[in-house]
C-alpha cells in the first residue's frame, strides 16, 4: 500500500531537505486570506507507514502571458534532484538564484547562515546525499536575487533588537535549554536521547537510511522547534523567519519585479522550498499571480527494502 502525505517541517531542520515523482494539479482562489502552508512545497511520500521519499515542489504561478515557476530546492539531497533542476532552467529566459553574496572587501564575519553550512555537510557526509552548491553551475540565464552579507548580518541585528535579543541572551538561553535536558535524562527511568544530536547523527553507528526516515519521522511531529529546545527554539524560530526567510524573499520579489518591467516571460525562482510560503502570498495577493499546476520531484529516496523502485516521472513543461 501507497499513500502520500504532506507535512510541515522544522525552520532548521529544512535544511537537511533538498527524482521525479508524481504532478499534482493544484487550483488557488485569486484572493487569499493567508500564506499556503509548508506542505504545500515539501512533503513526504508513504508506504505502508515507512517514509520512502522526501519529496518538493516546482509550483507554477500564471498571470496573463507571463509563467513564473517556483522551483522549491533543498540544499542536501540526491544528486539527481540537481540533475533535474539543471535541465529545467533551460526553460526560462532567466531563473532568479538564491546565495547570499560575500562582500570582498569587509572583513570576514559570521552570518546566521553559517550554522546552516555546517550542518549542509554535516547531514551530507552522514545520509550520504549531494550539496547542492556541488552541482549547480552558473548558467547565462541566471539572476542573483539575494541580499550581500552585510544585509544580512543587519538584518539579523535588527531581528534580534525586535525580539530583544542579543548574543548573549541567546547563548544564555541555550545553555539552560541543554541543562533542562539534562535533568530531565537524570530523572528518567528511561535514557532520553538529545532530539537534534540524534538527529545530526552525532553517534559513530550512523546508517544513512535510518538517518533520512528518522530526521523524516521527526520533521512530521508537527512540533514546533521549541518543543524540541524551549525558549532558544522559539526565539531562532523568530529570527530565522524574519531575517533569514522574509527578508530575502523581498529582494527575490524585487528581482523579480525588475525582470517583469523588462519584459521577461518565463521566469524560474530556484530558491529553497521553505521561503516557497511567503513568496506564494506576495505572487498572489501583491503580482496579481494565479497558482496552476504543480510538480514533485524526489528529493531523497528512501525506497531501499519497501520492494518499490521511483519511476521516471516527467518534468514540468512550458
Amino acid at each position: 500500500m501507497k499513500r502520500f502525505r504532506k507535512t510541515v517541517l522544522l525552520p532548521l531542520t529544512i535544511a537537511l531537505l533538498g527524482s521525479f515523482v508524481v504532478a499534482q494539479a493544484q487550483q488557488r482562489a485569486p484572493k487569499p486570506t493567508g500564506p499556503a502552508p509548508m506542505s504545500d512545497f515539501i512533503g513526504v511520500e508513504y508506504i505502508d507507514e515507512t517514509p520512502s521519499a522526501l519529496v518538493v515542489a516546482i509550483p507554477r504561478y500564471s498571470n496573463g502571458e507571463v509563467i513564473v515557476d517556483f522551483i522549491g530546492t533543498v540544499h542536501v539531497a540526491d544528486a539527481s534532484l540537481y540533475s533535474a533542476h539543471t535541465a529545467q532552467f533551460k526553460e526560462y529566459e532567466v531563473v532568479l538564484l538564491e546565495g547570499v553574496k560575500t562582500t570582498p572587501t569587509i572583513p570576514a564575519r559570521q552570518s546566521p547562515l553559517d550554522m546552516l553550512g555546517a550542518l549542509y555537510q554535516q547531514s551530507a557526509q552522514q545520509m550520504q546525499l549531494s550539496l547542492q552548491s556541488d552541482h549547480i553551475k552558473r548558467a547565462d540565464n541566471f539572476v542573483h536575487s539575494d541580499v550581500t552579507d552585510v544585509e544580512l548580518s543587519q538584518a539579523w541585528q535588527r531581528a534580534m533588537t525586535e525580539q530583544g535579543e542579543t548574543e548573549l541572551t541567546l547563548l544564555a538561553s541555550a545553555g539552560l535549554e541543554l541543562f533542562k535536558a539534562y535533568i530531565r535524562q537524570q530523572d528518567s527511568d528511561e535514557p532520553q536521547g538529545n532530539p537534534l544530536e540524534e538527529l545530526l547523527g552525532q553517534q559513530e553507528r550512523v546508517v544513512p537510511l535510518k538517518l533520512k526516515r528518522d530526521s523524516v519521522e521527526m520533521m512530521t511531529s508537527g512540533q514546533p522547534l521549541g518543543n524540541f529546545l524551549g525558549s532558544f527554539g522559539n526565539s531562532l524560530n523568530g529570527l530565522f523567519q524574519k531575517s533569514v526567510v522574509d527578508f530575502r524573499n523581498r529582494k527575490a520579489i524585487d528581482t523579480l519585479k525588475q525582470q517583469l518591467l523588462e519584459g521577461r516571460k518565463s521566469i524560474g525562482i530556484y530558491w529553497g522550498a521553505a521561503h516557497g510560503p511567503g513568496m506564494d502570498f506576495i505572487l498572489r495577493t501583491e503580482l496579481g499571480f494565479v497558482r496552476q499546476e504543480t510538480v514533485w520531484l524526489i528529493a531523497w529516496d528512501m525506497k531501499s527494502g519497501l520492494g518499490e523502485v521511483a519511476p521516471p516521472f516527467p518534468l514540468p513543461s512550458k
